[in-house]
């Protein structure tokens, strides 16, 4: 598989910037990929990145919850944390990462089951779906 090391770096560093915690934007107001596109966006602007890298890292992280997205318009970023996506790794390379970097504390850091998201966003659906509790996920066997 061929990628772009700074992009990936880039939107995988910042994909969470919607949920920092002094954010300006709270998720009840918008959900926090879109803001945290716009986040990223504009640091990245400011480091003096190109508009092309700008644009691709926050549609990236503008998609990252979405559960698929088509690869030939977007390279085929999914959602991978709640396990949407991992059928497209090998389970070898699955049961690696998880060893070397286990997502303890993830559910918290994403206020999945505290955070009062915006009606009809991807994260208030989510969230609705699952009574209001983390989903049950492919990555539950790694006793997260």
């Amino acid at each position: 598989m061929s990628f772009d090391r700074e992009l990936l770096f880039s939107a995988a560093i910042l994909h969470d910037s919607g949920l920092i915690n002094n954010r300006e934007i709270h998720v009840h107001e918008c959900c926090f990929a879109i803001s945290g596109a716009e986040v990223a966006c504009h640091h990245l602007s400011a480091c003096g990145h190109d508009s092309d890298t700008v644009h691709m890292v926050g549609d990236a992280i503008a998609l990252h919850l979405n559960a698929y997205v088509s690869a030939r318009a977007h390279g085929g970023q999914c959602m991978i944390c709640l396990g949407a996506g991992h059928r497209r790794l090998a389970k070898s390379s699955v049961d690696e990462i998880m060893q070397k970097h286990p997502r303890d504390g993830v559910i918290e850091a994403l206020e999945f089951e505290t955070a009062d998201h915006l009606k009809g966003t991807r994260p208030y659906v989510l969230t609705k779906l699952t009574g209001g509790k983390a989903p049950k996920t492919a990555f539950d066997i790694y006793g997260i």
